[in-house]
């Protein structure tokens, strides 16, 4: 799943405090933990690496996961994706930013 390019409507350089995601994934008996994977491209350049964010047990509740201090840029664009093959649906996913100067 790929975001579009976010800029928060302004070119001024943002400061990115978090990324809150709610994520709701499906059962599954694959006999280790599923992992959302997470990676941006910044003012339309390289991808960033993937960050591994564990999942724990999987199932109908929605959960709440963060990453803090994800540095700075004027566009963004998200990518997400499991580690394993379950379906999975966001529920909210936020930015927290700093505009600044």
């Amino acid at each position: 799943l790929v975001s579009g390019h976010n800029d928060y409507e302004t070119l001024k350089n943002k400061s990115s405090k978090a990324l809150r995601m709610r994520v709701k994934g499906g059962a599954a008996d694959i006999g280790r933990e599923p992992m959302l994977m997470v990676r941006w491209k910044n003012n339309n350049k390289d991808w960033s690496s993937w960050h591994e964010i564990p999942l724990g047990n999987l199932g109908q509740t929605y959960i709440v996961k963060r990453l803090l201090k994800l540095g700075m840029y004027q566009t963004r664009q998200w990518e997400f994706r499991m580690s394993e093959p379950i379906e999975f649906s966001f529920g909210a996913v936020e930015e927290d930013i700093e505009i600044l100067r």
